[in-house]
C-alpha cells in the first residue's frame, strides 16, 4: 500500500495549480508531502498514521479524482 501511495503522490504532483484549485478539499501539498515521505524518509513512516489515511482520507481523494476526471 506504501508503494499505491507513493504513486498517488507522484500523480498529484503534476496537477496543474488550476486544477488544484478546483479541489480545495483535497491538502494537494500534504499528498504530495506524504510521497516524499514514504520516498526518502521511509524509517520516519509511521504505520498507525498511514493506517488512518487509508480509512478516513482516501474514499475523498477518490470522490474528487473520479470529479475531476468527469469535468
Amino acid at each position: 500500500m506504501l508503494y499505491n501511495l507513493v504513486i498517488i503522490g507522484e500523480a498529484a504532483a503534476q496537477i496543474s495549480e488550476e486544477t488544484r484549485a478546483t479541489a480545495t478539499e483535497i491538502p494537494w501539498t500534504k499528498v504530495v508531502g506524504l510521497r516524499n515521505l514514504i520516498a526518502h524518509e521511509y524509517f520516519r513512516v509511521d504505520l498507525e498514521v498511514v493506517r488512518s489515511i487509508l480509512s478516513q482520507q482516501l474514499g475523498q481523494l477518490e470522490e474528487t479524482a473520479n470529479r475531476l476526471l468527469e469535468q
